[in-house]
């Protein structure tokens, strides 16, 4: 039986003087014990906040397509390519999150519409690679 059996299914004791504090503040009066500090500023340095996907052109296209091919050849040739990429995503708040990394790239299947860089696999549709050169990552 462990140390916390006898008060593991209590109910959470309620205040008479003072309602509960809102989660969000809760979070506040940790920040100042933040582990990694300027983490937060640091990422979101990286973040473009928009309400609307911007419209790619024919160039676009046609240069991302160029990336990819030569991405894909690259690895073919079994080298580690270095990319730099943007990530676009829809945040909880409907808004298109834009955020900006770079790393090696170690796989592409066209099949799964995926590509993993770093470690982390990204679906395609989410990443527009914005450089890609052969020289392996030490």
């Amino acid at each position: 039986m462990s140390e916390y059996a006898d008060i593991i299914h209590k109910n959470r004791p309620k205040s008479a003087k003072h309602r509960p504090m809102p989660v969000a503040e809760r979070a506040k009066q940790f920040m100042p014990y933040a582990t990694l500090r300027g983490f937060g500023l640091e990422l979101a340095d990286r973040e473009i906040l928009s309400d609307e996907p911007a419209a790619e052109d024919e160039d676009s296209r046609m240069t991302r397509d160029a990336l990819l091919r030569e991405l894909t050849e690259l690895l073919s040739d079994r080298k580690k390519p270095r990319v730099s990429f943007t990530r676009r995503v829809t945040d909880h708040r409907g808004r298109l999150v834009s955020t900006r990394g770079e790393g090696t790239a170690e796989h592409i299947s066209p099949e799964e519409r995926t590509v993993r860089i770093g470690g982390v696999t990204y679906p395609l549709d989410e990443i527009e690679l914005t450089a890609v050169s052969d020289d392996a990552m030490p």
